[in-house]
């Protein structure tokens, strides 16, 4: 085999291995750049879902908040309207006619039983109203058949500055029964039935 022979023989083998070589980087790299691109989107598929479960959770949150603001204006418009309906029945407690205001003290006063001597709190206009009708006199009267003891009612000096109604100072106790104080305590026992009569069609 002549030398020229020998050296095509080793340029053809060299050129073998360089090309297998080419192909198996080639193959490595064609490998690698797939293995990076599905590194890349899986990234991304992960990107891309934990920013809808944030935007979910944002929905959600906002929804919440909606209802939660909605709740407090509804519960507030309820208030509004408890009051309204407080002020508007104490109104009318005050509107009363003089003998329609003297059953109704007459009712408080002998729904208390006392003894000894009361003294009767009462606003300007019906301490007026007491005097004028005789109404201490009535009570001591009725008050001592009703509960069989001597009561005898006095009316205080100084007027009280309340709506209507009246305080009974006793011996061992006093009793608010002025109308704000009667009232507040009706709408402090009933205020659910109260709320659900006015809100009924729409709770």
């Amino acid at each position: 085999m002549s030398a020229v022979t020998v050296i095509d023989k080793i340029q053809e083998k060299a050129a073998a291995e360089a090309a297998a070589i080419r192909k198996n980087a080639e193959e490595k790299a064609l490998a690698a750049s797939e293995a990076i691109l599905s590194d890349a989107t899986a990234k991304a598929k992960n990107i891309t879902r934990g920013a809808e479960e944030q935007a979910e959770r944002l929905v959600a949150a906002e929804k919440q908040q909606s209802g939660l603001e909605a709740r407090i204006s509804y519960l507030n418009e309820k208030r509004r309207l408890l009051i309204a309906l407080r002020r508007e029945t104490a109104e009318q407690r005050c509107g009363f006619d003089e003998n329609k205001t003297a059953e109704l003290l007459t009712k408080l006063v002998l729904e208390i039983p006392l003894e000894g001597e009361v003294f009767v709190g009462a606003s300007a206009k019906d301490a007026i109203l007491i005097r004028e009708k005789g109404l201490l006199a009535n009570w001591k009267h009725a008050a001592t058949e009703k509960y069989g003891r001597a009561v005898e009612y006095k009316l205080s000096e100084e007027p009280l500055s309340v709506n209507g109604g009246l305080v009974l100072y006793g011996t061992k106790y006093d009793v608010d029964l002025t109308y704000d104080t009667l009232i507040d305590a009706i709408f402090e026992a009933h205020e659910k039935e109260i709320a659900d009569c006015l809100f009924k069609s729409g709770s």
